[in-house]
């Protein structure tokens, strides 16, 4: 085997566990957080907007529930999030302390009350 041949052999295993360290870095490790949203009756609330804000870096994800009042925010970075609820002409519903991690479902159930928006 010619000397060239070699090195470029020496030189790409030296460089490959630092790449594949890089790579690694990169990856972030998220959760889920899914749901129902209903009316105090017990019946879904479609449309409605979900908002999940991370207590310490303020990152904010926001969805709407489907046709059955469901929602689902996927690869949610782990952390402790605030996670609400606004709906016009009902109370806001806010679930504080929301902890997400690593490759875990989180399942918030809202129940709506009426009264002014707060």
């Amino acid at each position: 085997m010619s000397l060239p041949r070699r090195c470029c052999r020496v030189g790409t295993l030296a460089v490959l566990p630092l790449l594949l360290a890089e790579i690694s870095l990169a990856q972030v490790s998220t959760g889920t957080i899914v749901g129902v949203v209903e009316y105090a009756s017990g019946s879904v609330v479609p449309n409605t907007n979900i908002t999940a804000v991370q207590q310490e870096t303020r990152d904010t994800r926001q969805t709407r529930t489907n046709d059955r009042g469901e929602y689902n925010i996927p690869y949610v970075r782990t952390g402790t999030y605030n996670v609400c609820v606004e709906v016009q002409g009902f109370k806001t519903e806010t679930q504080t302390g929301v902890v997400v991690q690593v490759d875990q479902t989180v399942t918030l159930r809202f129940k709506l009350q009426l009264g002014a928006v707060s």
